[in-house]
């Protein structure tokens, strides 16, 4: 954001979390929205995730939580204006 509090995408950020489960994934999008760390999470469900783990490949059910990001002026500035700097 600009001194002129001119907002532009690239000061916007996607952060993409897992969760073990929904509740988690909702405690912590609420956190985030009410301390002004994020303008909007979204908790997407059914996401089952394959990774390595100590020389093992896994599987795991998680939730998947990440705060959406648009282009438009109108939006970024609402972004701006919910997110504490």
């Amino acid at each position: 954001m600009t001194a002129a509090g001119e907002v532009f995408a690239s000061d916007v950020r996607i952060v993409l979390s897992t969760a073990p489960d929904a509740e988690a994934a909702l405690r912590l999008g609420r956190t985030l929205v009410g301390e002004g760390l994020a303008a909007c999470v979204n908790v997407v469900p059914g996401v089952r995730s394959i990774y390595r783990w100590r020389e093992a490949i896994e599987e795991a059910e998680e939730v998947l939580a990440f705060d959406p990001t648009g282009g438009a002026a109108s939006y970024l500035q609402w972004i701006a204006d919910v997110v504490r700097s």
